[in-house]
């Protein structure tokens, strides 16, 4: 990851570790995981664009594919959430 883009992902990591609570993040389901997005955008009211939701969805991954090893994580299709109209997903302006 480019020197730049480190203090956005750990505060977009920070927010999405603040979004699982109660639940530990080894814990969290597929389905807890997959409406994440569209709650983020709504809770965020961001209007963001598809290679924001992609790095969002990286981090998404880095957390609790990689961090936590969720076994949730892991039934995620993550190639389907990518594939995701996410201009549907982000708060209207």
């Amino acid at each position: 990851m480019p020197k730049n883009d480190r203090q956005w992902y750990t505060q977009k990591a920070a927010a999405i570790v603040e979004a699982a609570k109660p639940a530990r993040l080894g814990e969290v389901s597929a389905e807890q995981i997959t409406a994440f997005f569209p709650g983020y955008a709504r809770e965020q009211q961001l209007s963001v664009s598809e290679w924001q939701f992609r790095h969002i969805d990286d981090v998404v991954q880095l957390v609790f594919v990689h961090l936590a090893s969720s076994p949730g994580a892991r039934e995620v299709d993550w190639d389907q959430l990518r594939r995701l109209p996410w201009t549907s997903l982000s708060a209207p302006q």
